[in-house]
């Protein structure tokens, strides 16, 4: 769907409303191109992408509202079949844990196919204009859920963490309570999600080549860095990652 067809202005664009469908959707629905992306085929060209320089913004425009607009409808790691379908084919049969689940979409759509799964929140966060979620979530704190559950399952999910501890606290508690399982991690990497010590800890498994291939089909906002990361609790974070390393030096100037 085209929210922004009659869109021809910027403040057309905000004008419009947006009314999230309640259904994962095949894909996310993108206005904007990755520009590197176009470099790196070889496809960009810079008197194309100056002569249609308006055009691109006001399709950047679009993309962030229909960004925002579900963000407020609970969604904040684009939940899409596309990368879905391999990630329930990556669980095999797994049980998994989604901690801080918000309105439920990731574990709504892995319950569609059939994904034994618990989801919990303390729904103590306020930026939202929903009151019910889309699938069963039991209201209960991310460590406390860790603590009761992580010994019942295979994997443990957790998408965009709020920026204090939390992230840190709940992979430390399952490298405690149960090291032998994954934690899979949705949000940038040294972004806009969880702390320093979380990134410090958190040790990204790049060598399982089929979970590689649902970190191919994860898709993003424009402008967001976000991607789908396994992983598991270190001591000293061995990830080899330049931009994580510069964040990390950052938070202790």
């Amino acid at each position: 769907m085209d929210y922004f067809k009659d869109a021809k202005t910027t403040m057309e664009v905000y004008e419009t409303e947006v009314k999230i469908p309640l259904e994962i959707l095949d894909k996310m629905p993108k206005y904007t191109v990755d520009l590197f992306k176009e470099m790196a085929l070889g496809k960009f060209e810079v008197n194309s992408y100056i002569k249609n320089m308006d055009a691109r913004m006001l399709d950047s425009t679009k993309e962030r509202h229909l960004k925002d607009s579900y963000n407020l409808a609970g969604m904040y790691a684009f939940v899409s079949w596309k990368w879905i379908n391999p990630f329930v084919d990556w669980l095999d049969g797994r049980k998994v844990l989604e901690v801080m689940a918000g309105r439920g979409w990731w574990t709504y759509a892995l319950r569609q196919k059939g994904v034994d799964a618990i989801a919990t929140d303390d729904f103590s966060w306020e930026r939202r204009n929903w009151t019910e979620t889309l699938t069963e979530v039991e209201t209960m704190d991310a460590v406390e859920a860790i603590e009761r559950y992580a010994n019942e399952v295979d994997v443990v999910l957790m998408g965009w963490p709020f920026m204090d501890p939390t992230a840190y606290r709940v992979l430390k508690r399952l490298h405690e309570v149960n090291p032998n399982i994954p934690l899979v991690y949705i949000g940038e990497m040294g972004g806009c999600t969880a702390d320093s010590n979380f990134f410090e800890h958190y040790g990204v498994i790049y060598h399982d080549k089929k979970f590689n291939k649902v970190s191919e089909e994860y898709e993003s906002w424009e402008h967001i860095k976000d991607s789908i990361y396994l992983g598991k609790y270190r001591e000293e974070n061995d990830n080899p990652d330049w931009f994580l390393k510069m964040y990390l030096e950052k938070q202790k100037e």
